[in-house]
């Protein structure tokens, strides 16, 4: 879930926070994707898109401006997406919200501040 957005350094950027935990625990390899680095579930690069990745023991900080990003959760050892309508409680947090994508199912909303 997100954890936290809170401002960097830099003109406008914001550090949002995803943390993990839960599926460290259970051995499972998770990644997060979305509308800020075009899907890829790919996290072998530094920065993807506009969008740094950062890992740190089981949270994920991507360095963002302002706006409005959809995400969802995709585990990587089973190469699938983590559904909200399965797991929701993975998903609530900061200001936590979802829309409906084209494929029928929900994906999640993050709003980072002007």
């Amino acid at each position: 879930m997100v954890v936290s957005v809170k401002p960097v350094a830099g003109p406008g950027l914001y550090e949002v926070t995803f943390d993990l935990g839960r599926f460290e625990q259970a051995q499972r390899h998770m990644l997060v994707a979305g509308t800020f680095n075009d899907w890829m579930t790919n996290y072998d690069h530094p920065k993807i898109g506009f969008a740094k990745i950062h890992v740190k023991s089981s949270f994920i900080s991507i360095t963002l401006p302002p706006g409005e990003y959809e995400y969802k959760y995709y585990d990587a050892a089973r190469k699938e997406w983590m559904e909200i309508e399965e797991r929701p409680e993975i998903y609530r947090g900061y200001e936590w919200d979802y829309t409906w994508n084209v494929f029928g199912t929900k994906n999640c909303v993050i709003r980072v501040p002007q």
